[in-house]
């Protein structure tokens, strides 16, 4: 069953010891009639994904869950940096 990845906004921030900028990403992923969780992607500024999190218990208790390999399997992990 595939599951619907939408883009939510992010935020930016400068990392405070290297002074680079890092782009937190977030998602809402949701089965079709499922509950909707939201994951977020730290990205450097090169492009790179750095660490996920997602609000799923399956997350709090593996540190994986299958709502972060849907952001990256549906390929919306680019960045457009201002």
């Amino acid at each position: 069953m595939e599951m619907q990845v939408t883009e939510l906004n992010g935020r930016n921030e400068v990392d405070r010891e290297s002074g680079s900028l890092i782009m937190y990403r977030r998602f809402q992923v949701q089965r079709p009639g499922g509950s909707p969780h939201v994951v977020e992607v730290e990205v450097t500024e090169s492009g790179t994904p750095q660490a996920e999190t997602c609000d799923c218990r399956g997350f709090r208790f593996r540190r994986s869950c299958s709502h972060i390999d849907a952001v990256y399997g549906a390929g919306v992990l680019t960045c457009d940096w201002e």
